[in-house]
């Protein structure tokens, strides 16, 4: 069967000493792109001059440009997806840039029905003279280090905004007919609410290679916006509430139904560490009907990783993990 074809597609704004350097990491894959769309969202700088510079040089790859007055950057990804005739899509940030493998990395899994989710790890960029760390880097081998805790790439995006970025999603593009656009509302949790509106249908592959480069400067969506994330989680978790105690395509997904006792002992875990996101949003009694007589060989191992790694690591004070171990040691007793 021919290799399926991928798009990269670029929303870009007012990022003119940013925008070449993202396209030339696409442009110069080792897997190149079959195609790169880019719609400029009313820069006001010299991107669209750049871009135009950058796409003439890009070979064989089907390229275009389009240049709308703004309507921000979900609504700007949206109509990029919809103009995409290729089997995946990449999404590219206008600031950010892909590892020379890339898509190789990502593509190499990919069915050739498009029901296909992949993502990476990330490495931190600043401009020049900027520190803007705010131990970003810290924060974010703490999210790497808990869903190493997790059985599943599912469980992992559930727990946290592990991928970080929309630019680190590779999507088939059947999938995302499936799951619908992005949710023109949320300004900074877009790529979260997109992640695990998939978890349901398709487990995501993640490999842990920092294959993106995300750039943060005094501009970032998700530095400006940030007033409102509390009432943005609570959009995507409702979400999360349809399907939560549901049959699911996909028989991995992070629920209750097919995860029955290790639900109830992850649910434990993200509400015993302060400051956890999903503290009011996952429910930690599992109803009845669910729990087997035992647990099946993959929720036992799960189980005993998750309680091996929440010893103190993830816990903000010794009175916390004792309450956390107390609470994982009497599920795990009564699942065996």
């Amino acid at each position: 069967m021919p290799a399926p074809r991928v798009a990269v597609v670029v929303p870009s704004y007012n990022h003119g000493r940013f925008i070449e350097e993202a396209l030339t990491s696409a442009i110069r894959q080792t897997r190149p792109p079959d195609e790169i769309h880019v719609i400029d969202d009313g820069s006001v700088d010299d991107s669209v001059a750049i871009i135009e510079r950058v796409l003439g040089g890009a070979g064989a790859i089907r390229c275009s440009l389009r240049v709308q007055r703004n309507q921000g950057i979900s609504a700007t990804r949206n109509a990029l997806v919809e103009g995409v005739s290729a089997d995946y899509v990449a999404f590219l940030d206008s600031d950010d840039t892909y590892a020379p493998d890339r898509l190789e990395r990502l593509l190499v899994e990919a069915p050739a029905d498009g029901r296909y989710m992949a993502f990476s790890g990330v490495s931190v960029s600043t401009p020049a003279g900027v520190d803007l760390d705010e131990n970003w880097s810290e924060a974010y081998r703490a999210v790497l280090a808990q869903s190493t805790t997790l059985p599943t790439a599912g469980f992992a995006l559930l727990r946290s905004n592990l991928a970080m970025s929309a630019s680190n999603f590779v999507v088939g593009r059947r999938l995302l007919e499936e799951i619908g656009p992005f949710d023109e509302r949320i300004r900074v949790c877009q790529d979260w609410d997109l992640a695990v509106r998939a978890l349901p249908l398709v487990e995501p592959v993640f490999v842990p290679e920092p294959l993106l480069s995300y750039r943060r400067h005094a501009d970032n969506t998700s530095r400006v916006a940030r007033e409102n994330v509390d009432d943005e989680i609570g959009l995507v978790f409702e979400k999360v509430r349809r399907w939560m105690l549901t049959e699911t395509p996909n028989s991995q997904a992070p629920t209750p139904v097919n995860w029955p006792r290790f639900f109830r002992v992850f649910a434990h875990v993200c509400h015993a560490v302060k400051g956890g996101p999903l503290a009011s949003w996952l429910p930690t009694q599992v109803p009845a009907g669910l729990l087997q007589d035992r647990p099946n060989a993959r929720e036992g191992e799960a189980l005993r990783r998750l309680v091996d790694g929440a010893r103190g690591a993830q816990a903000t004070n010794e009175s916390t993990a004792a309450e956390l171990m107390r609470r994982c040691h009497q599920v795990w007793t009564s699942a065996r």
